[in-house]
């Protein structure tokens, strides 16, 4: 009887730090992204503000053409925010 109460207990041991961990991971990829904008896409293509506060311009192209996946700053996974339209 006294195997199957500690078994038990580490079994809720085990779940309690997997729903943790799980917690912990979600947040991570939250954090893992970084919203990039065109400053000006009309006179300077390729040329964004980031998320994380700092600027990166491509001298040839825009993100996408250049297969940008991560930014250089906070290495989260680059999304190019929609232009608007002007």
């Amino acid at each position: 009887m006294k195997e199957i109460i500690e078994h038990g207990k580490t079994l809720h041991e085990a779940k309690r730090r997997i729903a943790e961990l799980e917690a912990e991971n979600a947040a991570l990829r939250e954090k893992a992204r970084c919203s990039w904008t065109e400053m000006d896409p009309e006179n300077f293509p390729g040329s964004y503000e980031t998320q994380c506060g700092h600027a990166w311009v491509f001298i040839d192209g825009d993100a996408a053409f250049n297969g940008a996946k991560f930014c250089p700053y906070c290495s989260g996974e680059i999304e190019v925010a929609p232009t608007p339209n002007t």
